[in-house]
């Protein structure tokens, strides 16, 4: 079980099923220390409201849970156009991009090139979801040194594991990849029903069949570091 969850949703990602305070409870009774909602963006049906990102409205802190404030942004096309509301830019904590329906099934150059105009050109997006995920094929080799350059965190997806839409051979290329090239790695739940919130299990264990390679798990991190290090990506957001 994670202490610490960087990619979940709410009921205001069309996909979720639960709502912000059922979360929290859920974290807070799973004794989660940090959770984040990241929920998606426009483009993918989810809604945005402005009043989750005023801290007088919805602190950072709930009965002992801390809360980062985020989005799952999706990426538009190959040129790297995203759709994240550049109004509350400046006031999200945590900030996720991923291919999705959205963006639409183009093929192994074009998703390799979205990603890639992303890390270069994007709002210093903090993480990229699920870039092992079988429907959308990137080129490793150009994505994870790209990242890595950036200080781009790489998810290892436990939702996707679970439901089989992992490719287990890309996971492998990427773990090794990331690895030598000293890339940041985050595993998430992608949780969004209250069964998943957390979970890690399926990523663990296949971490260890794998026979990983030494990799740098942001989550694993003490939740000081990982405070500071999104405070320091999001003063990036903010110029």
């Amino acid at each position: 079980m994670l202490k610490i969850d960087l990619h979940t949703h709410t009921l205001n990602s069309k996909c979720g099923q639960h709502t912000l305070l059922e979360v929290l409870n859920i974290a807070r009774g799973r004794g989660m220390e940090l959770i984040a909602i990241t929920d998606h963006g426009p483009a993918q049906g989810g809604t945005v409201r402005g009043t989750f990102f005023q801290d007088a409205r919805v602190p950072h802190e709930f009965d002992g849970v801390r809360l980062l404030k985020g989005l799952e942004a999706n990426v538009l096309d190959a040129d790297g156009h995203d759709d994240v509301p550049r109004s509350l830019l400046e006031r999200i904590d945590i900030l996720l991009a991923g291919l999705h329906p959205s963006f639409g099934g183009k093929g192994l150059e074009d998703n390799t090139r979205a990603v890639l105009n992303i890390l270069e050109s994007g709002p210093a997006f903090d993480m990229i979801s699920h870039p092992d995920i079988r429907a959308y094929p990137l080129n490793l080799e150009r994505v994870v040194p790209a990242a890595a350059d950036k200080g781009v965190i790489l998810e290892i997806n436990d939702a996707n594991l679970v439901l089989g839409k992992t490719d287990l051979e890309k996971m492998r290329e990427l773990l090794a990849l990331g690895a030598k090239h000293g890339a940041l790695f985050a595993v998430n739940s992608d949780g969004h029903t209250w069964a998943e919130f957390g979970r890690d299990d399926s990523t663990r264990r296949a971490l260890r069949e794998f026979g990983s390679p030494a990799i740098d798990i942001v989550n694993d991190w003490p939740l000081d570091k990982v405070l500071a290090h999104f405070a320091a990506r999001r003063s990036i957001r903010r110029g």
